[in-house]
């Protein structure tokens, strides 16, 4: 996101703080705002026709959310709780309106935003129909690892429980993924995190894999 429409995100003054696990936005609920998300992180949860949770949505900070109920003014699909303690801007229609006509790049920036959202949701949906556990499990890992202070060495910062419910999978699918990515010297478990030691195999194995 461009410097100028995310500082006009971060100027507005409908700004709310969420603890983990509170919710944001509802399902069902009439869109008359969409969201930016100045710091942590929410995950966008909808239920299966059979009952089951799955998270459809995980966007860090610094991207919009809940924009697509917006702009085609339906009701809300998914529930959007925060994951770690959140900071959220509402961006209303003025709000928009205003962005629109003071700043050049704001309309591509919003393109952007929502084709990201597209990707994101095209990428989950092919992974789950011919992926197997390990290369999606493999997949997220290596998107949402951080560098660490030490040369090459990077960390995850999420739980086993978190992934599986991100990816739909069971904890002992997730399990099992690991301790494969342990037994190839991939990535270690030290003091509640998870390290990744051989992050250039572990690429060529989400990516290089035919």
């Amino acid at each position: 996101m461009e410097e100028t429409v995310r500082a006009f995100f971060e100027s507005l003054p409908t700004v709310k703080q969420y603890k983990p696990g509170e919710l944001i936005l509802r399902q069902g609920e009439p869109a008359t705002e969409f969201c930016y998300l100045k710091s942590g992180l929410v995950q966008g949860l909808v239920i299966t026709p059979d009952g089951h949770e799955r998270i459809v949505l995980f966007s860090p900070a610094h991207r919009v959310f809940g924009a697509a109920s917006f702009f085609t003014e339906a009701l809300r699909q998914t529930t959007v709780e925060a994951v770690q303690r959140s900071t959220v801007v509402f961006v209303g229609e003025s709000d928009l309106q205003r962005g629109l006509s003071e700043i050049e790049e704001f309309a591509a920036s919003m393109f952007r935003e929502l084709s990201l959202d597209i990707l994101d949701s095209f990428s989950e949906t092919v992974s789950s129909m011919l992926l197997t556990a390990d290369l999606r499990v493999a997949r997220f890992i290596f998107r949402h690892m951080k560098k660490t202070k030490a040369k090459d060495i990077y960390e995850f910062p999420y739980s086993q429980v978190f992934i599986a419910r991100t990816l739909g999978l069971s904890r002992w699918s997730v399990n099992r993924s690991i301790q494969a990515f342990k037994a190839h010297g991939w990535l270690d478990s030290q003091y509640g995190r998870c390290i990744i030691k051989e992050s250039e195999k572990l690429y060529n194995f989400c990516f290089g894999e035919k």
